[in-house]
């Protein structure tokens, strides 16, 4: 079982205003504007507008209170039915001299510029059926850094498990999150990042439409975790130094990933599901267009 690192958050400095439910001791306000202007030509050219075509209704995939399980019998969802392509991500830029504190606890007010993403699917052990608890997940960027954070709420956080800090470990052992940056949407290469409750670093490279996975690559990327009696959640900072993607201005396609195991229960949910004969390919990813700004 976890044991470690855990600690009790308070309110953060934000509006009480919270989308979907959530309480807003763990989770910032809803951003109206998220996108913004003024981007030199050598920065990264996304604003990653993710807008959910079709996918789980949020009501029947979680409660509304954000922690607790999907009820028994609810449908499954029909994942070959769906188109891949129209999945969308908003990755808000931040404001000049604004980042946010990779503390792990995700009360900054910054985070409440990009509107969050979940109604994540379960690959296993109910394939097509709404994750049994809630997973939200939202991404920042500025000139040098794409961040992401991730909400793992859980309706059993003494249930929460992790044991392993080793670099590159198999992290088999506990509950993971997992996020796939697939830069030129080419559907065949993909930079991997993931990580466990008790802060573990895992990172590779897949090439070959993820036949290849090098383990040995290692990029330097700076990852904080902490867990409370909500569920656990990840802060994690990534230079762009340690990326290759287009620079153009103009339009760029990022396809985007994030998956969530959670141990106990065998299960490993998606927020783009995929038919399970695709295997655990980069193709999967969902679509991030670029934002111009004006």
């Amino acid at each position: 079982m976890y044991a470690e690192r855990r600690s009790t958050i308070g309110p953060p400095a934000v509006s009480p205003e919270v989308c979907h439910g959530s309480s807003p001791r763990r989770r910032p306000a809803c951003a109206s504007s998220p996108c913004g202007a003024g981007w030199p030509v050598t920065l990264l050219p996304i604003c990653l507008a993710l807008a959910l075509a079709g996918g789980v209704p949020d009501a029947a995939a979680q409660t509304a209170s954000g922690s607790g399980p999907a009820a028994d019998g609810e449908p499954t969802l029909d994942i070959r039915s769906i188109d891949h392509e129209s999945y969308r991500a908003i990755a808000a830029r931040l404001p000049d001299g604004q980042t946010p504190r990779i503390d792990g606890r995700l009360d900054d007010e910054v985070w409440a510029l990009a509107p969050p993403q979940g109604n994540f699917v379960q690959r296993e052990p109910r394939f097509g059926a709404p994750a049994s608890e809630r997973t939200e997940f939202r991404v920042l960027y500025d000139d040098r850094t794409i961040y992401v954070g991730v909400w793992a709420w859980d309706s059993d956080p003494g249930g929460i498990l992790a044991s392993e800090l080793k670099r590159d470990s198999g992290l088999r052992k506990g509950d993971q999150i997992k996020v796939n940056f697939d830069t030129f949407h080419d559907h065949r290469n993909a930079f991997y990042f993931s990580t466990n409750p008790l802060g573990a670093y895992k990172d590779a490279n897949s090439v070959e439409n993820g036949r290849t996975i090098n383990y040995d690559w290692n990029a330097v990327w700076n990852n904080r975790t902490s867990v409370d009696e909500r569920g656990w959640y990840v802060e994690a900072a990534i230079p762009l130094s340690q990326l290759r993607f287009p620079t153009t201005i103009g339009e760029a396609l990022w396809g985007l990933n994030v998956c969530r195991i959670i141990l106990r229960k065998n299960e490993e949910d998606y927020w783009v599901p995929f038919p399970r004969e695709w295997g655990r390919r980069a193709s999967h990813a969902c679509r991030a267009r670029a934002c111009s700004p004006g």
